[in-house]
């Protein structure tokens, strides 16, 4: 099957995504052990082993965290770089790869795999990353973790990619979609020495993309091609550090900030350290996308004065913090089923006076009481794919189909809590009608709520555009308890 075809989901294992084929992280981490031993550059071998246990559980990408033992920060950050980029342009590379190779990309081992993939993408999208560096660090690993005749195939493969790329790579102002392109992230494209990309320009599009025909296809159900195809080409690039400045008093003489086209936000462009420090010493300050903050923007409206609010999906606390900012008299209580996230949510507002953290099955002491409930809930996450890189090969019918029970689950769950005329916020990062209009829908119908309010945000931000434009994708809707 083309890599543009339907990426297939058999079971949905864990809708935080924490798992894999391999079962545990645990078992993750051991893999990838086992396969750095050879006296290799450190930071590329780190990457080959990453990626080769992403590709045992290929089609789905899940975010493992990369393992950095012995490496220092710069080996951190080239490593990093060589998975993101693999990851966010998957099938751009396995279609390259495929070309070359006497069988489906699917049948190769997936360390040979994942090795191919990381080199490919060091030859097409890293500049200052010699070829012969590229290509000999792949062989080597390749040799010495799967077999030397592993190394030969890599050789081959690699060289030929490194021949169609050439050297140096030509580059062109704008991708015009022919056939011997790929675009890149800064809004220019590649050209290639010969037309490998597919000849069918749908399926062309979507492989130079790296948007599977599933996320496509599904946007094409609720949106026009030409706002179908902005969306997968804001998907290639990376998201900025977007920073809710909006309560904060001092903003203004924070350096490294760009004021964001929505205001009360900015871009941050200082480096990861910058980051930690402002954060640490700013309790008004916090990182969160304008599309993120809308959710609770609109539960203002919907309710201006909650005395109890219930954070029943709050993650590690972004509209938490949000909703004690913008609700200064109420008391929160927020929660979270995954044990780590809620355990980093009592971290954060240990000190807070007006929020507090329970577990899941305390939250029955608040039956009938909540004025307000704010369920951002799992979904697939196609709001947020130029973040969310792995989600984009997960989202299928059948993956929308269990998340859609899992919500509807969800709100069933929390109904019992809210007051009487209380407002229920449901929220998602998803595009997804199904899990957006249509889950309020069969609330409002299923639960005697009446909808008040509802938005949609689609993504904006093009390659090549400012940084201070970019938005993610959401939705909200807020629902009155009669």
């Amino acid at each position: 099957m083309s890599p543009f075809g339907t990426i297939r989901v058999d079971s949905l294992r864990a809708f935080d995504y924490t798992g894999n084929d391999l079962r545990t992280q645990e078992d993750s981490s051991k893999r990838r052990q086992d396969l750095i031993k050879a006296p290799l550059d450190p930071a590329r071998a780190a990457a080959f082993a990453h990626l080769a246990t992403l590709a045992h559980g290929c089609p789905d990408l899940f975010p493992l965290d990369l393992d950095q033992t012995g490496l220092n920060r710069r080996q951190t950050a080239f490593a990093s770089a060589i998975v993101d980029l693999t990851c966010r342009r998957w099938l751009t590379l396995r279609w390259l790869i495929e070309q070359h190779l006497t069988k489906p990309f699917t049948q190769l081992q997936p360390e040979l795999g994942g090795v191919l993939l990381a080199g490919a993408s060091q030859l097409l999208f890293l500049d200052g990353v010699p070829a012969y560096a590229a290509i000999n660090e792949s062989v080597e690993w390749a040799k010495q973790t799967i077999r030397p005749g592993a190394g030969g195939l890599a050789n081959a493969v690699l060289r030929r990619i490194a021949g169609l790329v050439g050297d140096p790579i030509e580059r062109i102002p704008e991708w015009t979609m022919a056939r011997n392109e790929i675009p890149l992230a800064d809004g220019t494209a590649i050209v290639l020495k010969s037309n490998i990309m597919p000849e069918e320009e749908r399926m062309r599009f979507g492989i130079a993309t790296s948007c599977p025909s599933a996320v496509y296809n599904s946007m094409l159900g609720f949106l026009d091609e030409e706002r179908v195809r902005e969306i997968a080409l804001h998907n290639m690039a990376p998201a900025p550090t977007v920073l809710n400045i909006e309560h904060s008093l001092a903003s203004t003489d924070i350096p490294d900030l760009d004021p964001h086209e929505t205001p009360g936000f900015a871009v941050y462009r200082g480096n990861h350290r910058g980051l930690l420090q402002l954060l640490d010493s700013s309790d008004d300050i916090w990182v969160q996308d304008s599309a993120s903050a809308k959710g609770v923007h609109l539960a203002a409206q919907a309710c201006p004065s909650p005395g109890l609010i219930l954070d029943l999906c709050a993650g590690r606390g972004t509209k938490t913090r949000q909703l004690a900012a913008v609700f200064p008299d109420a008391k929160i209580i927020a929660t979270d089923t995954n044990d780590y996230r809620r355990e980093t949510l009592r971290s954060v507002f240990q000190w807070h006076d007006r929020v507090g953290v329970m577990n899941p099955e305390e939250m029955h002491c608040w039956l009938g009481q909540a004025d307000m409930i704010l369920l951002d809930v799992p979904c697939t996450n196609t709001g947020t794919l130029a973040r969310r890189v792995e989600a984009r090969y997960r989202a299928t019918d059948t993956t929308v189909a269990a998340l859609v029970t899992v919500q509807r689950q969800i709100i069933a769950n929390t109904l019992p809590m809210l007051a009487k005329g209380g407002t229920l916020v449901y929220s998602t990062c998803s595009l997804d009608p199904r899990e957006n209009h249509q889950q309020a829908l069969w609330a409002a119908k299923q639960h005697r709520l009446r909808i008040t309010h509802e938005q949609t945000t689609l993504p904006e931000g093009l390659p090549g555009e400012s940084h201070t434009r970019y938005c993610d994708g959401s939705y909200t809707a807020t629902l009155t308890a009669e």
